[in-house]
């Protein structure tokens, strides 16, 4: 069951990310605080893990997100949503995620990036300004998504019974 409630608060993430370009503080420090709340009465993750597996989980969210917020390679909303899926999931899962968001959103910037010297590449190109920086420092992918993806996938494998 806490999977599908997973499932459905990732395609949240993702919607909210790709059509607003934000991620509101109700999707991700709510989450954040539940799985939190989740952690410390339940004595494990929503997932049904150790509670180690989320400290452990929090402080490579933390450590991998925090220096690209001060880079402004990531929004504050990225940061926020990767310390909520850490928490909820635990490590082994969170490095899947993460990993999976990655290579996702490296797969998209090169489409965004190369797409205009392809044949017929323009149609690979997402409408409005989400593939356009202009001369700003203004974050082109959207990784928040590629974190809701990941996250969806892993919960997939999970619901399959495949694990990480």
């Amino acid at each position: 069951m806490a999977e599908i409630m997973l499932v459905v608060w990732a395609l949240a993430v993702m919607g909210f990310d790709l059509w607003q370009r934000r991620l509101p503080n109700a999707l991700t420090l709510s989450a954040a605080a539940i799985g939190l709340a989740v952690l410390l009465l339940g004595g494990e993750t929503l997932l049904g893990l150790a509670p180690q597996q989320a400290w452990l989980a929090l402080g490579l969210a933390t450590l991998l997100t925090l220096p690209a917020y001060a880079l402004r390679l990531l929004g504050a909303g990225d940061v926020k949503l990767a310390i909520a899926i850490a928490l909820l999931t635990g490590l082994h899962d969170f490095i899947a995620v993460y990993g999976l968001a990655v290579f996702l959103a490296l797969g998209l910037l090169l489409v965004v990036r190369f797409a205009p010297y392809l044949p017929y590449g323009h149609l690979l190109l997402p409408t409005g300004s989400f593939g356009q920086a202009g001369g700003s420092r203004r974050r082109v992918i959207p990784f928040g998504a590629a974190l809701g993806a990941g996250l969806l996938l892993v919960l997939i494998g999970r619901l399959a019974g495949l694990s990480v």
